[in-house]
């Protein structure tokens, strides 16, 4: 099998993954921020829901 890597330098290999999971990252995000919206929830209802130790109006 061929490697469509093998002439890739490894910074440029690092940075094009590091972009994947920002763009992974951002997705995800966007996606909850919708669901939040359906449930008309802020991210301090779903940290209380979650049970998540931080809130940003009450820490």
């Amino acid at each position: 099998m061929i490697n469509p890597n093998r002439s890739t330098s490894e910074s440029v290999l690092r940075r094009l993954k590091e972009a994947s999971y920002e763009r992974m990252r951002v997705e995800l995000k966007c996606s909850i921020e919708l669901k939040m919206k359906d449930f008309d929830m802020t991210w301090d209802d779903l940290a209380e829901k979650l049970k998540w130790p931080w809130n940003r109006h009450h820490s």
